[in-house]
């Protein structure tokens, strides 16, 4: 599906192809299950071979017009068991993409890990300099409050204004975030006269969770994109079972 998202092209329920990709960048984020460890070392360990299959995942998807690739700060982070961070991937691949096809146009959007010892609008506007840095880029499309924090969200959702105003991202979102804390930031940013552009949640025809606890009802109700992550169930819904 192609939605129009402030003028920009961005798949939510994208092929398969781009899904695994992205599938793989996400992985590391449940370093604490054994099944989404084994998955992401299965896809994502830096071998040459498996380095090869990325970045063919990665020009397939642009051949076929997917040009906008979901990442974050985490994914492939230190504490994924010495994988290369997935920014750095995906910067390096755009960067080659670029020297085979100049005028191609891809869109990144990323995201700010809300960590406990993370306080206040400087730690965000640090921590997406540092994501930009990784993905050799001087702005991106959208960036992210990956989860909600634990000591509150105000100094989170400042800094994101503040990296709208520095022109250092397009638009700003915010991921998991509840009914309650989406109309918070909404009207947090809209003081400032930024719009909130997404919320990123779990959402498939396996997990409607989202229609029943009112966040998709407030993405309507406040024009803020809802982003569908994993759109295929984390594969259950490309299966294909035997009868």
């Amino acid at each position: 599906m192609l939605v129009k998202f402030y003028g920009l092209p961005f798949y939510v329920f994208a092929p398969q192809v781009l899904y695994m990709f992205v599938f793989v960048t996400k992985c590391c984020l449940n370093f604490f299950s054994m099944k989404y460890v084994k998955r992401f070392l299965c896809f994502a360990m830096t071998t040459d071979r498996k380095m090869k299959a990325a970045k063919a995942a990665f020009d397939t998807s642009v051949d076929c017009g997917i040009t906008f690739f979901d990442t974050a700060e985490v994914y492939g982070s230190r504490f994924s068991f010495g994988a290369i961070n997935s920014e750095t991937l995906l910067g390096r691949f755009i960067k080659e993409r670029k020297v085979k096809d100049p005028e191609v146009e891809v869109a990144v959007a990323t995201k700010y890990a809300a960590l406990p010892w993370r306080l206040g609008r400087q730690s965000v506007l640090t921590a997406l300099k540092d994501s930009l840095n990784r993905l050799g880029l001087s702005s991106v499309e959208l960036y992210q409050l990956h989860w909600p924090g634990i000591w509150g969200n105000e100094g989170y959702i400042d800094g994101l204004g503040d990296a709208v105003e520095q022109g250092l991202v397009k638009a700003v979102g915010v991921s998991n975030y509840s009914a309650s804390r989406l109309r918070d930031a909404y009207e947090k940013l809209k003081k400032r006269g930024i719009p909130l552009a997404s919320n990123q949640v779990n959402y498939s025809l396996i997990y409607r969770a989202p229609e029943e606890n009112g966040v998709k009802a407030a993405c309507d109700e406040l024009g803020v994109t809802l982003i569908a992550y994993s759109p295929i169930a984390q594969g259950l819904k490309s299966c294909r079972f035997k009868t």
